[in-house]
């Protein structure tokens, strides 16, 4: 991972490709598109502690989404909307980071997911509007890897695999399955 905290970055380009067997297609879907990552949230559990305190189940997550801005009547878009199946998406970015020497390097990141396709966008038609709406898949995988091979996250849901910065938080709890 970077040695240094940065002290703020830069977002430069996105782009998104429908996907097989974790390979892009060659053609994009999307470019430029605002994207919104899925949150890691772990489920809760109470427990009995002078009455009751919830606390965090390392070994279970919540809803992983994956939100993009696409323009609905574009049939490279619509390529991302794969509904009833399982849809598969490699999403790229890059951006500048600003470290606290003031010295700056580029990082590329890439995102492999796959899951459900749950909102497909209508068209907002007015005049002067962009026409865009939101496209939005549940994941049962995802992947984040940066240009230096770090892995930030390796969540695969029916392998029952959850690593998070290096750590495979389910791994006692599947060897005792």
């Amino acid at each position: 991972m970077a040695s240094a905290i940065s002290k703020y970055t830069v977002i430069h380009d996105t782009t998104i490709y429908p996907s097989t067997s974790g390979r892009p297609d060659v053609e994009q879907a999307a470019e430029g598109v605002s994207i919104t990552l899925p949150a890691i949230e772990f489920e809760s559990v109470d427990v009995a502690l002078m009455g009751t305190f919830s606390m965090a189940d390392y070994t279970r997550i919540g809803n992983l989404e994956i939100t993009t801005d696409i323009i609905p009547d574009d049939p490279r878009a619509i390529r991302l909307g794969r509904v009833g199946e399982v849809a598969e998406w490699v999403v790229r970015y890059i951006r500048t980071e600003i470290r606290p020497d003031n010295t700056s390097r580029v990082v590329g990141y890439t995102i492999y997911c796959s899951g459900y396709v749950h909102t497909v966008p209508g068209t907002e038609a007015s005049p002067g509007g962009e026409g865009t709406g939101s496209l939005a898949m549940n994941c049962l995988t995802y992947k984040k890897i940066d240009s230096d091979n770090n892995v930030y996250f390796d969540i695969d849901r029916m392998a029952r695999r959850m690593v998070i910065n290096g750590k495979d938080l389910r791994a006692e709890a599947n060897a005792l399955l």
